[in-house]
């Protein structure tokens, strides 16, 4: 499949957040996507920033459709009349009637190719809220407002309101928050949470903003970047309920199976083949680079795992690169890496712990604790030559005849002691 084939394949799979990414980034597919966009418009304002990107780029002479300038009048209209019906509701301080307002500004807003605007209508519908089911409903909202904006921690926060929610027995879509919570976590970095959320997912898992193969190659990137080779088999490859996402993209499953059999070689030629599915997707595209850095020195730890010693020709020949070498030295450097090179025999030797030192280290525990030992006899016997040591103690003489009593005895010797008293 060529470019133009495989991006408008792709256009066609993608939400419109991440069709207007691809503008704002270098890529290859810049004039595809723009072509793409005049034939399938998202809206007005958004459409017109299109056509006046098209024509600049490549001296065309597109002119935007009446429908869409009588779009453009329309939605301005609904703006203006939302916003003042608002201001009634508010004056008048109809809670239900303001709620719904905001929900009808965001839209509107949402059309007009602002989700600033959009995001901030629905953050002041919070103060207007009266049932559980409002409230997440509106967090819901936000949620998919903030991935849209890339704004991690606001996604956290609606996340942590509606599962303070679910506690009290409301519907949630769980999964959808899973995955909402695992985009969070990508945006911070925090690889190792990606994969524990994913992995959680029931076998019909659905988000509105994130397809089927968004969640493998997620999945996919994190697990390599943070997870052993067991990991990755026993929770992802076996895996019944992530087993139809894989089926979206194809080429995650194949990553995963490549590192687990250390495949490096191959895995990075997939990785390669298939960059542009991780650099043009909005969560990925500014981590990607660093991504494959740490699975890259994470495959050549691992490597040596299996070797006491190799030639520097069987490691290139294993990986493909013939950087390796640079990138081995600075991991041996840094301490990631217990090794040592033969420039002359051009191998790399892990160290071996002889045998000898071993048992001379066991020798001198010995030594030591017999000296503390023998230490402690003479210092005892100088004591008891001095007189100094107590004699033991009559056989029996630190014993005490305990018996339990029973309450009559018990009584017994309470009228004795009386009677005693008495006389």
């Amino acid at each position: 499949m060529n470019a133009s084939n495989w991006i408008d394949e792709y256009l066609k799979n993608q939400g419109a957040y991440k069709i207007k990414f691809i503008l704002e980034i270098t890529s290859p597919f810049f004039k595809n996507v723009l072509e793409w966009l005049i034939d399938n418009p998202i809206n007005p304002p958004h459409d017109a920033q299109v056509i006046g990107l098209y024509n600049t780029h490549y001296a065309q002479n597109t002119k935007q459709s009446e429908h869409t300038q009588h779009q453009q009048t329309h939605l301005n209209d609904q703006l203006h009349s939302t916003q003042f019906q608002l201001k009634s509701y508010l004056n008048n301080n109809l809670k239900e009637s303001i709620r719904m307002s905001y929900y009808s500004l965001a839209d509107i807003y949402y059309s007009l190719n602002n989700p600033e605007h959009s995001l901030n209508c629905y953050l002041q519908s919070r103060d207007h809220i009266s049932s559980s089911p409002q409230l997440i409903e509106t967090h819901n909202h936000i949620i998919n407002m903030a991935i849209e904006l890339r704004n991690y921690s606001l996604i956290k926060n609606s996340v942590i309101k509606i599962n303070s929610i679910a506690l009290n027995n409301v519907d949630v879509s769980h999964d959808a928050l899973l995955i909402s919570t695992a985009i969070a976590d990508l945006g911070q970095s925090n690889y190792a949470a990606v994969v524990e959320s994913l992995t959680k997912l029931s076998p019909i898992s659905t988000h509105p903003l994130v397809t089927p193969s968004d969640i493998s190659i997620y999945l996919t990137l994190c697990a390599l970047t943070t997870q052993s080779r067991h990991d990755i088999k026993s929770a992802i490859l076996n895996n019944e309920a992530l087993r139809s996402k894989f089926e979206y993209a194809p080429h995650t499953k194949l990553l995963l199976e490549q590192y687990v059999s250390s495949n490096y070689k191959q895995l990075f030629v997939t990785l390669e083949e298939n960059k542009w599915w991780y650099l043009l997707d909005p969560h990925l595209h500014h981590q990607y680079t660093a991504m494959v850095e740490v699975i890259y020195r994470r495959c050549i730890v691992q490597f040596f795992h299996s070797y006491n010693s190799i030639t520097l020709d069987s490691l290139v020949e294993a990986f493909g690169d013939e950087q390796i070498f640079t990138h081995t030295l600075s991991l041996i450097k840094s301490a990631h890496l217990n090794l040592r090179y033969d420039a002359v025999g051009r191998v790399f030797h892990r160290p071996q712990l002889d045998k000898r030192h071993s048992l001379i280290d066991r020798a001198v525990t010995l030594s030591e604790l017999n000296y503390k030992s023998t230490a402690q006899l003479l210092l005892r016997i100088k004591l008891s030559d001095a007189n100094l040591v107590l004699g033991e103690r009559p056989a029996g003489s630190h014993k005490v005849n305990l018996q339990r009593r029973n309450s009559d005895e018990l009584d017994d010797v309470d009228r004795t002691e009386m009677d005693v008293e008495t006389k």
